[in-house]
């Protein structure tokens, strides 16, 4: 009998799969070291300053309007105002004088106004010894001494205890005071400081 052939030894083989063609891109020119090429002629969007026609375009923010300026006092109302305050301030010292007899009003005092004003003026007059610019003038001045303001306070207040010292040896005949001496507060304590400071060495 005659041989018939074989389906699959007489069908032809499949054709291969198509090859994919690379798609080709577009060349980009690199940039060179020193700031050419492509890069160079097209430069990115607000990179870099502004041509002028881009800057007339850009909205200007409105120009900021002067605040007003305060209405100040003039000089010579300004200073007839310190006048009558440095008035106010003696008169109140004045006050203090006939209430305790003195003028040295005491750092914590209960009108911490009035002493500090009286510090001040001594500050001052220490600037018009030396020659410098002061607001305590000849008129100021005057005033303070007529009511027998005191310029040094610890001289003032160490003659005040030594004229205690001098009526307790008077009356006690001896100068040991007590510590705690209620006749005259605070002696005691003045003449041991006084003692303390005799064994010190002098000094110039």
């Amino acid at each position: 009998a005659e041989r018939r052939p074989n389906v699959t030894e007489t069908r032809a083989p499949p054709p291969p799969p198509p090859r994919k063609m690379p798609v080709p891109q577009p060349k980009v020119a690199k940039a060179n070291c020193r700031g050419g090429g492509a890069a160079a002629k097209h430069p990115r969007p607000n990179a870099g300053p502004l041509s002028k026609p881009q800057q007339q375009q850009q909205p200007s923010s409105p120009p900021e309007s002067p605040l007003p300026r305060r209405r100040t006092r003039t000089q010579p109302a300004r200073q007839a105002e310190l006048d009558q305050r440095w008035r106010d301030m003696a008169d109140k010292l004045l006050e203090y004088k006939k209430e305790y007899g003195h003028v040295v009003v005491p750092r914590f005092h209960y009108d911490v106004r009035l002493a500090a004003w009286v510090m001040e003026q001594r500050k001052h007059y220490r600037l018009l010894r030396q020659g410098k610019t002061t607001t305590l003038s000849h008129a100021r001045l005057k005033v303070l001494n007529d009511m027998g303001f005191v310029w040094n306070a610890q001289d003032f207040g160490w003659r005040r205890k030594y004229g205690q010292l001098k009526s307790y040896r008077e009356r006690h005949g001896h100068v040991n005071v007590p510590l705690e001496c209620k006749e005259f507060p605070g002696l005691g304590k003045w003449v041991k400081e006084q003692r303390r400071d005799y064994a010190l060495p002098a000094t110039d």
